[in-house]
């Protein structure tokens, strides 16, 4: 081709090379057409040719995080994982015409569970998905991308067990897939929902532990519930695990009051063990660093069952002093140590530090009261010089902590326990209460804005 430029001084004549030409025609035409796509908006007719994927996942995550935050739970987070899993499902409902949470032909993808197991996750059945086929056109007319997502949340929202998984703030993670089924008449999507047990990305780093969590189970089982029923009624458990200590590279468990333990620990199979926690398995960069799957977070050394635990008592008659078991010597950091409450060789409770600071009585004697052998004189035989004496009250402050798991504002009972009885010893008038509530920095600011309120 025969390229003319008319310069300042005459014509000049140049030579172009079709083959370059058609390929700058063919980038030009590909950018317009990207670029078409990319101005696509809610109020764009649907082409399943040139579907922006993208836009209509965003839209359908905004309609998510308006119909939990009517539910009163927080919006969710959109993991890979969950992702993959989702697509899994919906690629399959596209190629088979049909709604569908389970794939039955497939063992390995049967179940929402199974299908986030084989992507990486733990496997956890505390999980839920909401799967729908729906028409995009009416006759000959499409739909916008904003008249699609008022069909599909239209039947949702008929759908109680549909609104219950929204109500369910314990779901944490959540994915989304999407896609077209082959005749192009319906578009399949998979909304899934997790716990925060389906997510174990901290096995990952677990090398990067000087003193890596062990995967050992020490004979030990998952909580039994008839096993466990006695554990419910116990309150003392945080004298109890405020009383271990590290001596001479051995733990020691101390406690004032051994018939209490006594009644806790009435089978041969029941006792107690120890997880020792490292600070470093809480990054501030990266997942928190422990095996979702396993009993214990961190360290577990061999418990301690109920006839070796009274035979070695040094406790004397009322108390408990005695040997648990011996110091990890990898742990050369910060820790903290968690008490396992076994019955029947079942981890029935995992008692964590207290942050409330509470004198633990050391003696069951009873303290008698002594004769007052004060004389209180009328006012006017006071000179003076002398001072009435006067009734007065200790004025203190109690600070205490609550925890709240990831996008929670409900708080568990036990966790309340110290403090309550704190202010029957001696007992307390309140005259002022100040809550502080905080909640992560991630996620959008007018969500941890209602999170902070629901928590105070």
């Amino acid at each position: 081709m025969i390229d003319v430029e008319r310069g300042n001084t005459g014509f000049n004549i140049n030579l172009v090379n079709m083959r370059k030409l058609r390929g700058l025609i063919v980038i030009a035409l590909f950018s317009i057409s990207y670029i078409g796509v990319g101005q696509q908006n809610e109020s764009s007719a649907i082409d399943p040719d040139a579907f922006n994927t993208d836009l209509f996942i965003s839209l359908l995550k905004d309609r998510l995080h308006e119909a939990r935050a009517k539910q009163n739970a927080d919006s969710f987070v959109y993991h890979e994982i969950i992702m993959q899993a989702a697509q899994h499902q919906a690629d399959w409902m596209a190629t088979n015409k049909k709604e569908a949470v389970e794939q039955i032909e497939n063992a390995k993808m049967l179940s929402t569970a199974l299908r986030i197991a084989s992507f990486g996750g733990t496997g956890s059945d505390k999980v839920a998905e909401n799967v729908i086929g729906a028409k995009y056109a009416r006759g000959k007319t499409m739909f916008t991308y904003k008249v699609l997502l008022d069909e599909i949340f239209k039947k949702w929202n008929k759908k109680k067990d549909i609104i219950a998984s929204w109500k369910h703030s314990a779901f944490v993670y959540s994915g989304i897939g999407v896609n077209f089924a082959k005749d192009q008449k319906k578009i399949f999507i998979s909304h899934v929902m997790t716990e925060g047990a389906s997510i174990n990305a901290g096995v990952a780093h677990k090398k990067q532990l000087s003193a890596p969590f062990s995967k050992s189970t020490k004979g030990l089982k998952p909580a039994d519930e008839v096993a466990c029923e006695d554990v419910k009624t116990f309150k003392y458990y945080n004298q109890l695990q405020s009383g271990l200590y590290v001596k001479n590279g051995k733990v020691f468990l101390k406690y004032g009051d051994i018939n209490h333990v006594m009644d806790l620990l009435t089978e041969p199979k029941d006792g107690f063990g120890l997880d020792f926690v490292q600070r470093d398995q809480y990054p501030c960069d990266k997942d928190n660093i422990y095996d979702k799957t396993l009993m214990s977070k961190g360290i577990m050394i061999k418990p301690l069952y109920q006839k070796k635990m009274f035979k070695k008592n040094m406790g004397g008659d009322n108390g408990l002093d005695v040997m648990v078991g011996k110091y990890p010597k990898k742990i050369t950091g910060e820790y903290e140590m968690n008490l396992l409450v076994i019955k029947n060789k079942s981890i029935c409770k995992t008692v964590k530090r207290s942050f409330i600071e509470i004198k633990e009585a050391e003696t069951t004697q009873k303290v008698e009261i002594a004769i007052d052998t004060i004389q209180i004189k009328i006012d006017t035989a006071v000179t003076p010089s002398q001072q009435r004496y006067k009734v007065g009250y200790e004025d203190k402050t109690l600070n205490f902590i609550i925890p709240f798991e990831y996008s929670k504002y409900k708080y568990k009972k036990e966790d309340m326990s110290p403090f309550i009885e704190a202010l029957d010893e001696p007992h307390f008038i309140i005259h002022k209460i100040t809550f502080y509530a905080h909640s992560s920095l991630e996620g959008k600011e007018s969500v941890n804005a209602r999170l902070r309120k629901q928590r105070s």
